[in-house]
């Protein structure tokens, strides 16, 4: 955890935006009391697929019952 007050994070926000963009969280302070966090982008597609990964174990293939051949009314 890095926390930097805000006047510093206002002189070196470059900086900050790189360790953010590394993966590290920095709260940012003023008077000693924590304002803001400062977090990575959160990459949506990995974050789906991950989920995806999480779920596959609790399916099953041919678990739906209604045979192949019969049309649904979304298919027209």
């Amino acid at each position: 955890m890095t926390a930097v007050a805000i006047s510093y994070l206002r002189a070196h926000l470059p900086e900050y935006i790189d360790k953010a963009q590394k993966g590290e969280v920095i709260y940012i302070t003023a008077h000693g009391k924590n304002l803001a966090c400062l977090t990575p982008a959160i990459n949506v597609q990995n974050q789906a697929r991950q989920k995806l990964q999480a779920i596959k174990s609790q399916c099953r293939i041919g678990d739906v019952m209604t045979p192949i051949e019969t049309k649904w009314d979304a298919m027209e």
